[in-house]
């Protein structure tokens, strides 16, 4: 049980993030945006929670909670019509004594012709 509670700071950050990169992508559901428009889109959001500080202080932690991140846009060749949206993040804080690495996958639908 404490093992579960110590990931929650982790799983809780990336249910954050995930949440807002489905929101901006459904904004785009039925636009002519092409991937790599989209990946650009994406990636200038979530760098808007990057601080690359060692150590930043309590304030700046708090609104940029990530040490890097970066999210790829890929075309799914066996289902034409949707991409794979891949995030990659590191966060500032650690839990249990170790660097995390997080990582999500999902998928959109293209733009129609």
């Amino acid at each position: 049980n404490s093992r579960i509670n110590a990931r929650l700071p982790y799983i809780f950050l990336l249910s954050r993030i995930a949440h807002y990169l489905k929101i901006i992508q459904r904004e785009n559901i039925g636009s002519t945006k092409d991937r790599r428009l989209l990946e650009l889109e994406l990636n200038t959001w979530v760098r808007s929670l990057v601080t690359e500080m060692t150590d930043p202080g309590d304030e700046l932690q708090a609104s940029h909670p990530l040490r890097d991140a970066k999210v790829v846009v890929e075309d799914i060749e066996d289902n034409p019509g949707f991409f794979r949206v891949k995030l990659y993040a590191i966060p500032h804080f650690q839990v249990e004594g170790m660097d995390v690495s997080l990582s999500l996958v999902s998928r959109m639908p293209k733009a129609k012709a």
